[in-house]
């Protein structure tokens, strides 16, 4: 999960040379990859931050978004957080109108890699969150 935030971060910021393992350490050493424990020295590069603020979205924006419509917001929390069963946020429940896809769901359990893109497409769609516009994730 925190993979894919640091690659939309990267992107964020205009560096698109990044991608994700897919099943990440879990998968590389079960399947008996070669590990090592010893630092890998790089050579220092330029890395010009070119940032994208079309990328994000701030308080104004979802404030006309929930008004206006005109964007899907979807929450990646577990249900009982986006319902407002639990609390682990300081708030519950979510941002009014938006659709809920648990990001634990976006994974097959036993492999640990992302799910067909044929079944993540549905999952999507089952939630209403493939509606055209932009999406607007948290």
């Amino acid at each position: 999960m925190w993979s894919t935030r640091t690659w939309w971060m990267f992107r964020s910021v205009g560096f698109d040379n990044v991608v994700v393992l897919d099943g990440g350490w879990q998968k590389w050493t079960r399947e008996d990859r070669p590990v090592s424990d010893t630092n890998t020295p790089y050579p220092a590069g330029n890395l010009s931050v070119n940032p994208r603020p079309e990328m994000w979205a701030d308080k104004d924006d979802m404030l006309r978004i929930m008004n206006d419509g005109g964007a899907c917001t979807l929450n990646s929390l577990a249900p009982d957080v986006y319902s407002g069963k639990v609390d682990n946020y300081g708030r519950a429940g979510h941002i009014p109108g938006s659709h809920n896809v648990f990001y634990g769901d976006l994974f097959d359990p036993d492999a640990g890699t992302f799910l067909p893109a044929d079944d993540l497409s549905e999952r999507f769609r089952a939630s209403g969150s493939l509606e055209p516009g932009p999406v607007v994730i948290y």
